[in-house]
């Protein structure tokens, strides 16, 4: 929110939540085919350029036309309106008065990563990293606009279904760009990417645009926020067109994953994710481990014959190799983890698993040193600025359920990561000295 300053001060109050502790791909929306979410508008500038539409979905029912996203929200006599869509469960695009459907079709139930890419006047269709046979030849101007979605703008038109890692980027992304970031966070601004909702936040109307545009949704009704069952980590690895002789290797401090005789699969990518999981509901000696491994295959099953999990590198674990446990479960919407079918080779420290299988996710435990990880930390809330004065101002907020806070601030528009920072707060309201005269601020909590 703004406070207006009373003499030299401009203030733009942030609050971070859960968004700087993000578990794998976290939250997303879940749409219920009769409500929709609209973004300011985009300056994408794209016009009759090159540009990239590409998110995670997951439909509930593949009936009539369910649209995704689409850039414009009315009339497409008045508004250039181009998405991702449903159709009959085909994945297709509506564009300036007329349909297209490619060949591909969206599995109900399943999250897929969908691109939609204009190149040289060229429209190509991606579902999970794969070019769609069709394509389109079209360089229609595209306008500025609102991004809509989970609707077209119709009334008709509604996404039943899931929708995570939304990004609209000005520039035609590669095969090889989709491929290495569809299953990890883009942490970094990027001068193309125009918009990027990841909806991970857990509570309030408002979900951040990471592209650095300030294209923040609002009006999120508590409702439309659910797990999300994405499969996106820190980094990943993949294979397309696999044999029985292709390996895939996802290394880490805390344990080595592999993949290896993985079977006949179109495609199948391990991801890695740096922290604790969303859920520990049924983990045993947590202990120190805080990284966790997932698999995603497209177009069959995995043959896990040569699926291998070593902490021969991990200290703590090799220690304790003889209690350890491999546990797992289906994704992040999953609420319980089980323990797996692993073998666990504690003479050379690698645990083997047998099994098939499409979407998992893997956590190491069983240590006897058990720790405890804390709650989860939920926001605090109200953030206000009073007493602003010509070098300092007055900071005050209604408490989460931690007792210790930093502050993080800058001039207006700078990333966060890169200002200055006070840790270890433990009293409020908290006094914010040293700011310099007519100048506005970003401060975050």
């Amino acid at each position: 929110m703004n406070i207006i300053k009373p003499t030299f001060l401009l203030f733009s109050i942030l609050l971070l939540n859960q968004l700087s502790f993000a578990q794998g791909s976290l939250n997303a929306l879940s749409f219920d085919g009769k409500t929709k979410v609209v973004s300011p508008v985009v300056a994408h500038n794209i016009r009759n350029n090159d540009f990239t539409f590409e998110a995670w979905v997951k439909p509930n029912t593949a009936t009539g036309a369910q649209a995704i996203l689409a850039n414009g929200t009315a009339s497409p006599a008045i508004y250039t309106r181009t998405g991702s869509q449903l159709n009959g469960g085909k994945i297709g695009f509506f564009w300036h008065g007329t349909w297209f459907n490619t060949t591909s079709t969206a599995t109900v139930g399943v999250w897929q990563h969908i691109a939609m890419v204009r190149q040289n006047g060229v429209i190509t269709f991606y579902v999970n990293g794969v070019a769609n046979t069709t394509t389109f030849a079209d360089a229609t101007r595209m306008n500025n606009a609102a991004i809509t979605l989970g609707s077209s703008g119709n009334t008709n038109e509604f996404l039943n279904g899931s929708l995570d890692e939304v990004r609209v980027w000005s520039e035609a992304r590669t095969v090889d760009q989709i491929r290495n970031n569809m299953c990890v966070r883009i942490s970094t601004p990027v001068a193309a990417l125009k918009s990027y909702w990841r909806f991970d936040e857990f509570q309030g109307t408002t979900s951040k645009d990471f592209s650095g545009n300030q294209s923040d949704l609002t009006a999120i009704s508590q409702q439309l926020r659910a797990a999300s069952g994405a499969p996106i980590g820190d980094t990943c690895a993949y294979r397309f067109n696999t044999s029985q002789t292709k390996s895939i290797v996802v290394n880490s401090n805390q344990g080595n994953f592999t993949l290896q005789n993985v079977g006949n699969v179109s495609a199948v990518f391990v991801y890695r994710v740096d922290t604790l999981p969303n859920s520990i509901s049924n983990l045993q000696g947590i202990g120190p481990n805080r990284t966790y491994f997932g698999v995603f295959t497209v177009g069959g099953t995995l043959n896990t014959n040569g699926l291998s999990f070593n902490y021969n590198a991990f200290p703590q674990a090799a220690a304790e190799h003889a209690s350890l446990k491999l546990f797992e479960r289906t994704n992040n919407e999953t609420p319980s983890w089980t323990e797996g079918t692993s073998t666990n080779d504690t003479v050379r420290n690698i645990f083997i698993n047998v099994g098939n299988y499409t979407t998992k996710e893997f956590f190491l435990a069983g240590f006897s040193n058990i720790i405890t990880p804390p709650p989860a930390c939920l926001a605090p809330t109200n953030l206000v600025a009073d007493m602003v004065k010509e070098f300092s101002a007055r900071l005050d907020w209604t408490a989460g359920n931690s007792g210790i806070y930093m502050v993080e601030y800058g001039p207006t528009g700078f990333t966060p990561g890169t200002g200055a920072k006070i840790n270890n707060i433990t009293q409020k309201p908290y006094v914010l000295n040293g700011l310099q005269s007519n100048t506005a601020y970003d401060v975050y909590l």
